[in-house]
């Protein structure tokens, strides 16, 4: 960890609805530093007599943060979302039925079938190998076992008559679905479940890290950076011809857990002869790339007119638009209809696909508002694509931190049962059912069809060698899986502040023996997220970094996206148009709201949304590390409720004389060991990387 040579940023930013103050910490050490003029500009009294008091008041709400979610709270927060919200949700949409017809086979004639539906998931504590005494790490460690709790299957099952009618239903809401190894410090943890254990009696240090404890060996995964979904990516190449090509990926994530994502590529191409733009799309499950145009009238759009109604209004079509649209409009091929561009598009579709069936679920299936509203979240990309080719707006920067998110212990939990887990249970249960109908060797028990040690094993695998499956057959390890290696390490325990720095360690998905420089510099987003000293030598130099103390992750909540829907319909967000509606009809401050990527509405009151919402944010009504970000150049307002997004934590200018005040809360010494994170996240904000870049006014390094 980097221990010396850091510095402090401190901003003070502007949100119509709110200021923060920005006190961050660019690396990992544990001291603050906040100059005297800041404290000035923001009405706070500093003196050589009270600096020491004050310096120890600005420190409260970070060390309440550190106190209430620890070190290594990105790994527990996902860990237990894995737990508590993404493998239940695998489990229920994976329903077992095994259906005989033919008479003559079944035991009974009466009984033709069995379906087995998983209804939840409940979770008990870590004990000893009999289950009566409650066990610590310790004792794991002692015993030279796997630090573990149960975990148990609500099953339902019902029997099928002939006609495939509900004949009877039985309930068992306690199947041992086998141990799944604990996360030290998460709330399976002893550590965290009984309340009146002190440090000295769970024998574990209160500051310590997050980890498995896998036959008396410590091991811990390592993050890694991985993109951010549901958000179009533009960059500029230019391939080994004489095209000049923009480029935009799209990773749509399904809104089922452990789905992965369906990628979308677009390609604007300008040949070198100049014959001018042309725009195209590469479809999942499609390989061809197909006219802008096509696609768009395939998907239900019915004129010309319409089609660029979606993209631009009349006043914002000047030369160069015009220029590139024209070319889009020619490459389509003249009156084109939406049944020649859907006859178009399916004489490319594979036999063993249908567009309708990949128009359904696969293209953008994280947008929830139908056929429009896919189709204006597809034009708002083909916009800023002809506008960048039109050179009326700027490519992206790929190393930017809003196009990055974080994978950690949670993301691989999900993704291991996704891909292994869930499917070797699902398997065994059909064999024994289907074993039921026609054999009569025992009667059916569900308890017996689920076999404990699946599961305990596959996760123990996973955590002591490091190798993930991938869900990709061709494989020789886990299964005729591809795996990848790596995704644990060893505990350092050469000192405390080694493994909490291993802990913090995130690692880039670029190749170490690459040359490029770019991805190797310090950008300017990293500033508080990332610390800028702490990173290897060699070639692994500025691929390793280590999270900054004032950094914390987000955790997926796909309840507060439901919830600002709804609230979009109540009035409180100010009046909208339907999502389809041209650009003509927007007025001049209309805003195009996107919730998680997907295209809801167009916002006539972009300004009283925003002050609406992070109000709601800043009372928990909204969770904290909900993004609200307004981009006025592009006239988009995106909220972002998904998880892995990296936060900066900033306090509240208007609140920081009531925290850190004489009087307040922060001046009370009992306040910080008492105090809940409910109690400090009203003071301070959670600002995710495009949020803060959209609320920054003026930065002092």
């Amino acid at each position: 960890m980097a221990w010396k040579n850091f510095s402090t940023s401190c901003v003070i930013s502007g949100m119509a609805s709110e200021h923060v103050l920005h006190v961050t910490f660019h690396t990992t050490c544990t001291q603050l530093i906040v100059f005297t003029a800041l404290g000035q500009l923001i009405g706070m009294k500093w003196s050589e007599t009270q600096a020491g008091t004050t310096l120890a008041r600005q420190w409260a709400p970070l060390r309440v943060w550190l106190r209430a979610f620890g070190p290594a709270h990105h790994h527990i927060d996902s860990y237990e979302q894995s737990l508590r919200v993404d493998v239940p949700a695998l489990f229920k949409s994976a329903p077992v039925e095994v259906f005989e017809e033919d008479e003559a086979k079944r035991v009974n004639p009466e009984i033709a079938g069995i379906r087995v539906k998983f209804l939840g998931l409940s979770y008990g504590s870590p004990t000893d190998g009999e289950g009566t005494v409650q066990w610590r790490p310790i004792d794991a460690r002692d015993a030279l076992e796997t630090y573990c709790h149960p975990a148990f299957l609500d099953v339902q099952v019902e029997t099928l008559g002939p006609d495939r009618s509900v004949t009877g239903v039985t309930r068992h809401p306690t199947v041992r679905l086998g141990d799944i190894p604990t996360l030290v410090r998460s709330q399976f943890c002893a550590t965290r479940q009984t309340a009146s254990l002190r440090p000295q009696d769970v024998a574990e240090c209160m500051f310590d890290t997050a980890y498995f404890v896998v036959n008396d060996v410590e091991k811990m995964f390592v993050s890694h950076e991985g993109g951010m979904p549901n958000r179009a990516v533009i960059t500029r190449r230019r391939d080994g011809t004489r095209w000049q090509a923009l480029m935009a990926r799209l990773d749509c994530s399904h809104p089922e857990p452990g789905r992965g994502t369906n990628t979308i590529y677009f390609r604007a191409t300008q040949r070198g002869d100049g014959g001018g733009w042309v725009v195209r799309v590469l479809l999942p499950f499609i390989k061809y790339h197909f006219p802008v145009v096509t696609v768009l009238k395939a998907m239900g759009v019915p004129t010309d007119e319409q089609v660029v109604g979606l993209m631009f209004a009349q006043e914002e079509i000047c030369g160069t638009v015009e220029s590139v649209l024209h070319g889009c409009f020619q490459d389509a091929g003249p009156n084109l209809t939406p049944a020649a561009a859907e006859a178009a598009i399916e004489a490319r579709t594979p036999e063993s696909v249908r567009w309708a069936d990949v128009l359904a679920a696969d293209v953008l299936p994280n947008v929830q508002g139908g056929r429009e509203a896919r189709i204006a979240t597809l034009a708002s990309v083909c916009r800023r694509l002809i506008r960048c080719a039109a050179g009326l707006d700027h490519t992206d920067d790929r190393d930017h931190m809003k196009w990055k998110s974080l994978v950690t212990t949670g993301n691989m939990f999900t993704h291991l049962f996704s891909t292994v887990l869930v499917k070797r249970v699902r398997k065994d249960v059909e064999a024994a059912a289907s074993k039921a109908l026609t054999t009569r060797e025992r009667p059916w028990d569900v308890h017996t069809a689920v076999n404990p040690t699946v599961v305990f094993k596959g996760l123990k695998y996973c955590i002591s060698t490091g190798n993930l499956a991938t869900g990709k057959s061709g494989g020789a390890a886990g299964g005729g899986q591809q795996t990848v290696t790596g995704v644990t390490q060893l505990v350092s325990r050469l000192s405390l502040l080694a493994a909490l720095s291993q802990s913090r360690r995130v690692n880039s998905l670029l190749q170490r023996e690459g040359r490029q420089s770019a991805p190797r510099e310090l950008h300017g987003t990293q500033v508080g997220r990332y610390c800028p000293a702490d990173t290897p030598e060699g070639q692994p130099v500025g691929l390793v970094h280590f999270l900054a103390m004032s950094h914390a992750v987000s955790v997926d909540c796909p309840s507060a996206a439901k919830l600002i829907r709804r609230l979009l319909h109540t009035g409180k967000m100010g009046e909208f148009l339907a999502v389809n509606a041209p650009r003509d009809s927007w007025g001049e401050e209309g805003m195009m709201l996107f919730v998680d990527g997907s295209a809801e509405a167009v916002l006539q009151q972009p300004c009283v949304a925003q002050r609406y919402l992070a109000q709601l944010r800043r009372t928990l009504a909204l969770p904290a590390d909900v993004a609200i970000a307004m981009n006025v150049l592009r006239r988009e307002l995106h909220i972002k409720t998904t998880g892995g997004r990296q936060l900066a934590i900033r306090a509240h200018a208007d609140t920081a004389n009531a925290l850190l005040g004489a009087g307040g809360p922060g001046d009370n010494p009992q306040w910080e060991v008492a105090a809940l994170p409910s109690d400090v996240l009203p003071y301070i904000a959670l600002l995710d990387p495009e949020e803060e870049e959209a609320t920054l006014v003026a930065t002092s390094v």
